[in-house]
């Protein structure tokens, strides 16, 4: 009486029990299909791209590691660079104020050297004017002498006071 019951209280809610068993039936399979290829592969893909998103966030993390280190890097070898450069300068700086001076050496001892040359060309013309003077006046002695003692003292004598006065002035 209770399936009766059943199949009446189904009835009366115009449900066809047969029709029913059937169909649940037939949604067990499609539960299942569904289950065994789509729902299994569809898991599996969600996983593989979640597995995915994650290695890719990670190698995105590394990635951004990888460029903070080499800017690092790369500032520290810009750094090192700037320091090799000071140096250089330093060092250029350094040997071009030791040509200067050197320069400024020799430069002072050509002047020094042309200098000495130019007072000891002095000197020897200076030498040379005197001995002309004193050549030049030892005439002029000897022709005064000549003129003021023409007939007084005798020739011999004369030429012996004209050799005394020429070594005093010669000296």
């Amino acid at each position: 009486m209770n399936e009766a019951a059943q199949t009446g209280l189904l009835a009366s809610l115009g449900i066809n029990w047969m029709l029913l068993l059937a169909q649940a039936i037939n949604f067990c399979i499609v539960l299942l299909v569904l289950w065994r290829w789509v729902y299994r592969p569809l898991v599996k893909a969600m996983e593989s791209r979640s597995k995915k998103i994650a290695d890719g966030l990670a190698k995105s993390e590394e990635a951004k590691k990888l460029i903070a280190e080499a800017r690092a890097e790369k500032d520290a070898t810009a750094r090192q660079v700037e320091k090799e450069r000071q140096s250089m300068m330093q060092a250029v700086k350094a040997e071009a104020e030791q040509e200067r001076q050197a320069l400024q050496a020799k430069t002072q001892a050509d002047i020094d050297r042309q200098l000495q040359e130019a007072r000891e060309r002095l000197k020897r013309e200076k030498e040379m004017t005197l001995q002309a003077v004193k050549n030049e006046a030892a005439d002029l002695v000897a022709l005064a002498a000549e003129k003021v003692t023409a007939g007084a003292i005798k020739p011999q004598v004369q030429r012996e006071l004209v050799a005394d006065a020429m070594k005093d002035v010669a000296v």
